[in-house]
């Protein structure tokens, strides 16, 4: 028989899963780009990112520090504990930090993780 074996990739590392997605999400807010956002979280209710696109006109600039505080993980699904910072700049010159925690859950899609919502 000449054919190959078949290659079997192993699914994701939830936690590392999970960190890669954080990490992007955290890149995709500093583009203040609602579009980039999406990209990472596209289940984003429409108020949701209404209220962020509001909120990311309102500023000049923008940085998201965000690091896993726990995860919980199942076969398919994963809730972790989000925190961390925005930092910004506002339209009159002033810089600022707003602290950031929220609880974000993912679903497994076949062998890749996907941010499934953010509260």
């Amino acid at each position: 028989d000449s054919t190959p074996p078949r290659v079997v990739t192993p699914p994701e590392n939830p936690r590392a899963a999970v960190a890669a997605i954080v990490n992007a999400y955290a890149s995709a807010i500093a583009t203040r780009d609602l579009d980039q956002v999406k990209r990472v979280y596209p289940g984003m209710p429409t108020a949701q990112a209404s209220a962020w696109q509001s909120f990311s006109s309102s500023v000049r600039s923008m940085t998201a520090s965000l690091q896993i505080e726990s995860l919980n993980t199942g076969a398919d699904s994963a809730v972790a504990r989000v925190s961390g910072a925005y930092e910004f700049i506002t339209r009159a010159g002033r810089s600022e930090r707003q602290p950031a925690a929220f609880t974000a859950s993912f679903a497994r899609d076949g062998e890749r993780w996907r941010l499934v919502t953010v509260r």
